[in-house]
């Protein structure tokens, strides 16, 4: 084997071709916010580290390792030659120099995005074991939303948004196509007007989407994203339908019926104590399928009772590490480090695991404002507000989305930047206050490595290297 001060100083850089572009699948999951969106991710006092041992950098093989090089936002593979002549900060410089010019930012989302979880409906047609909605007949009217878009456009304006990432979710949003599809009718005419992006996605359980549906969500460049959380018995024993019959064959039947249409989903996955065993057959099912997903580890919440048991404890780490297996076998130029591993995203710094509080509205079927999907006891704010966005910010009831670099235990980690300190409401929830690191933390840390290790492969094998002198 050669020794390190013979190889070349090497350097293969995340984004640097067009087979190795980060996918931004804002929105898709049912709290995926935009962790990216300035201010927010702005790390104030951040100091370029000075040693490897400051970063998150993890060896991949015999002679190669993997790191982040934070004010680049990118992820690189390196030799260890590259190691001992550069430190990051320098290697960044390098690398800079070497390309010309900056990278091309093809990871981080393109200017100021406001999201927005439309509530259209508590209703369902399932029975999710997990679920925080109360089921109600309770449903979103076409005036509401109507109003709900126009209070949307007013904060997004007044706080210089340029894109408006509208959530249509519930419930089951489909059981209220009718207010979807007006709502969106109405948002991108408010949005062409006032020279604002549209970026809308639909958040559903994938058993309504008849062609005819399908038709409408594309005619209207609806994005679709499917919850599916196993194959066969496994998302039937946590996603009933209301009169008790199976799930999976109807989820399954839409997933034919989008191919055969041409229309590529999102799956989002809800990670429990019960269905993590069977996580490497589903991820071989849905990369077989060339199908985009993102895991969510399940959040116990104030209606969870008795179903606490499904919170997923450090015995889920063998399991999830036998799925990121799975992702090595299939290995592809598209890079899936934003989305393996719950809250965390490795594309970019970001100071928090989630936009609520910041830059979120979440809207109810009545027109009542909240901070979080998951927190909607006491609204903070309501539609006929002239800026609800602001009284969102300025309110200290509910959720606390603090910095990951405020709370104790995360303020030292090398993992901060990337992880955000996990879900706020979960936290709270479990630890009693918002200051503290995630009840996943132990998870985290031994899953991190794994995930960044596996973009470490993927450039490896689908970027050219670049060479440093």
């Amino acid at each position: 084997m050669p020794h390190a001060e013979h190889m070349p100083a090497l350097v293969w850089i995340s984004g640097s071709g067009p087979n190795t572009q980060y996918p931004v699948p804002a929105g898709h999951c049912d709290c995926d916010c935009n962790k990216a969106c300035p201010p927010y991710r702005q790390i104030e006092s951040f100091q370029y580290p000075t040693t490897w041992d400051e970063i998150p950098t993890v060896r991949i093989d015999w002679c190669h390792s993997v790191a982040i090089i934070p004010h680049l936002d990118r992820v690189v593979a390196l030799t260890p030659q590259v190691m001992e002549q550069f430190s990051p900060a320098r290697l960044g410089s390098a690398i800079e120099k070497v390309l010309a010019s900056p990278l091309p930012s093809s990871c981080t989302p393109d200017g100021r995005a406001l999201d927005v979880w439309l509530h259209l409906t508590d209703d369902c047609n399932l029975r999710c074991t997990y679920c925080y909605v109360p089921k109600r007949p309770q449903a979103m009217s076409q005036e509401v939303a109507q109003r709900a878009v126009e209070a949307t456009v007013r904060s997004a304006l007044q706080h210089e948004f340029d894109t408006l990432h509208l959530k249509y979710a519930g419930g089951e949003p489909l059981l209220n196509i009718a207010t979807l599809l007006s709502a969106h009718d109405y948002a991108a005419g408010q949005a062409s007007q006032y020279g604002l992006r549209l970026k809308p996605v639909v958040l559903t359980n994938g058993t309504l989407l008849s062609d005819q549906c399908i038709a409408e969500l594309e005619q209207r460049d609806i994005s679709i994203s499917i919850s599916l959380d196993g194959l066969g018995a496994v998302q039937d024993g946590q996603r009933k339908c209301v009169d008790g019959s199976d799930s999976f064959a109807l989820v399954e039947k839409s997933l034919e019926r989008l191919e055969h249409l041409g229309v590529q989903p999102h799956i989002s996955i809800t990670v429990t104590a019960y269905s993590v065993k069977f996580l490497p057959a589903l991820f071989d099912y849905l990369l077989r399928r060339n199908l985009s997903f993102s895991l969510n580890f399940y959040r116990e919440h104030g209606r969870s009772g008795e179903q606490s048991h499904l919170s997923i404890t450090e015995r889920a780490i063998p399991h999830i590490l036998a799925a990121l297996e799975v992702v090595e076998q299939h290995l592809s130029p598209q890079s899936l480090i934003g989305v393996l591993a719950d809250r965390a995203d490795f594309r970019f710094t970001h100071l928090f695991a989630c936009s609520a509080g910041h830059s979120y509205l979440v809207i109810d079927p009545n027109g009542q404002v909240f901070k979080c999907q998951m927190d909607m006891s006491h609204s903070v704010s309501s539609i006929d507000a002239h800026d609800p966005l602001k009284a969102v910010r300025n309110s200290l009831d509910g959720i606390q989305n603090l910095p990951a670099g405020k709370r104790t235990e995360c303020a030292g980690c090398r993992w901060r930047f990337w992880c955000g300190g996990g879900c706020p409401y979960l936290t709270n929830h479990i630890k009693g206050q918002f200051g503290t690191s995630s009840p996943h933390c132990d998870i985290y840390q031994a899953v991190f490595p794994a995930v960044l290790r596996l973009e470490g492969l993927r450039l490896l094998k689908y970027c050219d290297p670049v060479g440093l002198s």
